[in-house]
């Protein structure tokens, strides 16, 4: 057969074009032989091997050259362990109203944080948050949920998106930004997601009656209750976060209109 050459490289650009051996344009000695004595890692797995073994693999594959975000690690697994519920998540996190709420960079969307954002949501509300790692227990969540044969993807389906269309119609992009002096400022704010969506999915039937002022009172009137307010910012820890946010569970949103 006739000798390939190079082509399409980026990083090694001008080495395109050239032959490893040819009359033409070859490779310096030095170069082939760093080819010969390079190795190649292969890691063989049946078709029968166990999913979380496959995972297993693959997590220790990911440890040197280009990192995988979390979540496109975590994404992996659900591939792996149910196609179906990878899709499923795939499908809430492009929701247009979740998008506009979170309202986060293309960066992070780069890096799907958008669906690790609906993984966290699912594993507060369904899960119990035991001051594990976060990262950890969204795994947790994610297999759990995979392996689970009565869980209601159409009924929660259902919560999350009205949810989120009841935020967005009532803050748009400001629902989880800092209020401060009357407005709302700064970025995307975890913490206030925590806090408001736990307490909207804790109390559903009371959050969906609110009407749209409601809802944005209740949403910045959180910003002065201190326990919400103390334990936010750079320099809060999840561990300890994450049990205050959903702790206030029961006094973000109340029956009382406004």
């Amino acid at each position: 057969k006739a000798p390939f050459f190079l082509e399409g490289l980026k990083i090694l650009s001008y080495l395109n074009d050239y032959f490893y051996e040819s009359n033409a344009k070859s490779l310096l000695n030095t170069t082939k032989r760093e080819i010969k004595r390079e190795k190649i890692q292969i890691q063989i797995l049946s078709n029968k091997s166990d999913p979380e073994a496959k995972f297993e693999v693959f997590m220790r594959l990911n440890t040197g050259g280009s990192f995988l975000s979390n979540q496109e690690v975590r994404n992996c697994l659900l591939l792996m362990l149910n196609k179906s519920t990878f899709e499923w998540f795939n499908d809430i996190s492009n929701d247009s109203n979740f998008l506009t709420s979170i309202n986060i960079s293309d960066r992070r969307l780069s890096q799907r944080y958008e669906t690790e954002l609906a993984t966290r949501f699912f594993a507060l509300v369904k899960y119990d948050y035991k001051q594990n790692d976060v990262s950890e227990f969204l795994d947790k969540t994610a297999k759990s949920i995979a392996s689970d044969h009565t869980f209601d993807y159409s009924n929660e389906k259902s919560k999350f998106c009205k949810i989120f269309e009841k935020l967005n119609e009532a803050l748009g992009e400001d629902v989880f930004k800092k209020f401060n002096n009357g407005k709302h400022v700064g970025q995307f704010m975890e913490s206030a997601f925590e806090a408001i969506t736990y307490a909207a999915y804790n109390n559903y039937d009371l959050f969906i009656a609110l009407n749209d002022l409601s809802i944005k009172s209740k949403i910045q009137n959180l910003w002065s209750n201190p326990d919400f307010s103390t334990n936010i910012g750079s320099g809060s820890n999840a561990k300890t976060r994450i049990p205050k946010m959903i702790g206030l569970k029961d006094k973000v949103f109340n029956g009382k209109k406004e």
